[in-house]
């Protein structure tokens, strides 16, 4: 009989507490499986194997204000357009307007505030260009595993020389030593690079911008919900003054 009573007052008790006037019971965090790519400062995985840099930082304190928690994994570009069209990952913070992903994703209109920038880069004794037409037919260093947007597709097959470097310190590397007249690549992966190796007299053109996003599969049943969520978190808390809008990436 004495056990019934307890058993009867803690369920009195938990009604009681349930009903207190700003009693609200916490409401889980939903996982979003997210993918990146090595684009360093902004992506990358770290020493102890953890999603590091600026973009996924932002990403997560994005997520966090909607409502979302964000396990993320680290895959090679083509990985990530594969992963989408077959429903593997959620959210990817990347290029704006990729064409083979069109089909399966949204993207954020404003989030994360960032931007991508294209250079040509190239030694004092290469005249510098302003245009993406001017590198036809030039020697040209690009780094594997980006696919520049398609941009280049044209343009690589009237080159009489490419070059594809397997990241961006070596890149830099065959710039220095003549390889190629032209070194294309994002501003602030090749800005990294260049702290650990040394190009004398190095020069940048810039070539072409776009928009970064957080790209929501559509095979999310909310995925459209999801998307402003993610984007109103960004204009509500991280948008006016954020240190990252507008970044050149």
């Amino acid at each position: 009989m004495p056990e019934n009573n307890s058993r009867l007052a803690l369920s009195t008790l938990v009604l009681i507490i349930l009903f207190l006037p700003g009693f609200v019971l916490a409401e889980s965090t939903r996982v979003l499986r997210g993918g990146y790519i090595d684009f360093p400062p902004l992506s990358y995985t770290d020493a102890s194997g953890q999603a590091a840099g600026e973009g996924i930082e932002l990403t997560n304190r994005i997520a966090l204000e909607a409502g979302f928690e964000v396990t993320w994994q680290e895959y090679p570009l083509g990985r990530i357009y594969h992963s989408f069209r077959h429903n593997l990952i959620d959210l990817w913070p990347g290029s704006s307007g990729v064409p083979p992903i069109q089909p399966y994703t949204l993207e954020t209109p404003n989030a994360p505030g960032m931007r991508i920038r294209l250079y040509a880069y190239h030694l004092e004794t290469t005249p510098a260009i302003e245009t993406m037409e001017q590198i036809r037919g030039k020697r040209l260093i690009l780094v594997r595993g980006y696919t520049y947007l398609n941009k280049l597709d044209r343009i690589r097959q009237s080159s009489e020389d490419v070059v594809v470097a397997p990241n961006h310190r070596s890149a830099l590397r065959l710039l220095a030593l003549g390889r190629g007249d032209y070194l294309l690549d994002f501003g602030r992966p090749l800005e990294e690079a260049a702290k650990t190796v040394k190009v004398e007299g190095l020069q940048r053109s810039l070539l072409d911008e776009w928009p970064l996003a957080l790209v929501v599969s559509r095979s999310l049943k909310d995925a459209e919900e999801v998307m402003e969520r993610l984007d109103q978190s960004f204009l509500k808390n991280f948008s006016p003054g954020c240190k990252s809008q507008n970044t050149d990436c």
